[in-house]
C-alpha cells in the first residue's frame, strides 16, 4: 500500500513549519518525499510548496533551480498542487513588497497557477482560528463542502483573489470571536489551492477525504485511516 499515493514537498532554503506534513507519515498508503536542493520531482500525485521565512527568496530559488517549471508541468498533467502560507503566496500571479519587508525587490512575478496577488505588510498575523470550506468544491476536494477545520495563521501579507480563482476557506472564528475573512483560494478546476492555514492536514478527515478522492481517480480500493486524529498519533 505504501506509495499508492505519492506526495512531494519542496524543501526550500527558508522552509518553516515542518510539522505541517507529519500527518502524512501516519497514513499507510502515502509515501512522502522532500525534494532537496539539486533534486527533481518524481511523479507525485500531490506537490506541496510549504511555508517559508522568506517567500520571495524561496520563489527565486524554485525559479533558478528549474523546480517552478517542473511544478507547472505537473500541473498540466493534472496533479494536485498545494501551497501553504508562503507557498500559497508563490502560487499567485504577483507578489508585491512596497515596504521592503522581505527584500529590495518591490514586485516579483508569481508561479501564476492561482489568480491572486499578495502584498507584504509590516504587521505580522499570528492567530489560532476556526474556518469553514466553501461549497463549490469538486475533483480533488470533492466531499469537503462546508467542512469545518481549525489551524493557525502566521504570515506577513494579505492575498487578494482575482476573477479566475474561487473562494476556498473562510475564517469564522478568531480567538473566540466571530469573524469572516478568506484564508485561501482554489482554481476553477480544483487542482490548485493555497491557504494560510497551518495545521490543516492534521484534520484527519480533511486529509483522508483528499486521499480518498485520489484513490478513486487511480482506481484503487478505498481504505480507512488507522489514526483517528493527529493528536492521538502524537
Amino acid at each position: 500500500n505504501k506509495g499508492d499515493i505519492h506526495i512531494e514537498v519542496v524543501r526550500t532554503p527558508h522552509m518553516s513549519n515542518f510539522t505541517d506534513f507529519n500527518i502524512f507519515e501516519t497514513q499507510e498508503d502515502v509515501s512522502l518525499r522532500y525534494v532537496d536542493y539539486g533534486e527533481s520531482f518524481g511523479n507525485p500525485d500531490i506537490v506541496i510548496i510549504p511555508g517559508t521565512k522568506s517567500t520571495i527568496e524561496d520563489l527565486i530559488f524554485l525559479r533558478e533551480n528549474g523546480l517552478e517549471e517542473q511544478i507547472k508541468e505537473l500541473h498540466k498533467k493534472g496533479k494536485l498542487i498545494i501551497g501553504i502560507c508562503g507557498g500559497y503566496q508563490m502560487l499567485g500571479t504577483v507578489l508585491k513588497d512596497p515596504f521592503h519587508v522581505e527584500n529590495d525587490l518591490e514586485e516579483v512575478e508569481g508561479i501564476g497557477l492561482l489568480d491572486c496577488e499578495t502584498v507584504f505588510e509590516l504587521k505580522k498575523t499570528t492567530t489560532q482560528v476556526k474556518a469553514i470550506l466553501e461549497d463549490n468544491l469538486h475533483g480533488y476536494v470533492e466531499n469537503l463542502n462546508k467542512k469545518e477545520v481549525t489551524g493557525y495563521e502566521i504570515h506577513m501579507g494579505m492575498t487578494q483573489r482575482r476573477k479566475n480563482s474561487e473562494k476556498f476557506i473562510n475564517v469564522t472564528e478568531k480567538l473566540g470571536e466571530k469573524v469572516s475573512y478568506e484564508v485561501g483560494s482554489i482554481n476553477k478546476e480544483c487542482n490548485v489551492f493555497g491557504t494560510y492555514l497551518h495545521g490543516i492536514f492534521d484534520d484527519i478527515d480533511f486529509t483522508r477525504t483528499i486521499l480518498k478522492n485520489i484513490r478513486k481517480m487511480k482506481n484503487l480500493d478505498p481504505i480507512e485511516s488507522k489514526v483517528e486524529s493527529f493528536d492521538e498519533f502524537k
